[in-house]
């Protein structure tokens, strides 16, 4: 059985962990975050280039011990800022490569930097795979995603 003292853990020990961990995380970039903790949850701000780095960040947090909770207010801010037309060709031409996905029920629309995504899909992990494409394009900011699942009835 665990000791108390290693279940509860003080804000300043939490956010020591906190620091340690994202410095273990090779895809965040810790210097750019800002972390608090206050009565075990803890907040993260700050830029990254990549929904990947914010997702791997708040990942590496949640799990510690002590941790009640994170709110990730980590900012994707891309390096690249293509124009509209450029960022609307590219998501339309990853999506039509990946075969994982069946992208002519996918539509997708832009607003500035954030693209919106509607359409049907057959599954849950079909619309996640649409979300991991558009976020892998550079210059995407934001996805807000509200594909529909249809599964093929046979």
């Amino acid at each position: 059985m665990a000791s108390v003292s290693t279940i509860n853990r003080t804000d300043p020990e939490i956010a020591a962990a906190v620091e340690h961990a994202l410095e273990w995380q090779a895809f965040v970039p810790v210097e750019r975050l800002d972390v608090t903790v206050s009565q075990g949850w803890v907040t993260l701000h700050g830029p990254v280039e990549w929904e990947y780095q914010r997702r791997a960040a708040e990942q590496a947090v949640g799990r510690l011990t002590g941790v009640r909770g994170v709110s990730n207010g980590i900012a994707v801010r891309p390096p690249v800022h293509p124009d509209g037309t450029d960022l609307a060709h590219r998501v339309v031409d990853a999506l039509a490569r990946n075969r994982a996905t069946d992208a002519e029920h996918v539509t997708v629309r832009l607003h500035g930097d954030t693209v919106l995504l509607g359409g049907l899909v057959h599954s849950m992990p079909e619309r996640a795979e649409v979300e991991r494409v558009v976020w892998s394009i550079p210059g995407v900011r934001a996805v807000q995603n509200h594909i529909a699942v249809a599964p093929v009835l046979r």
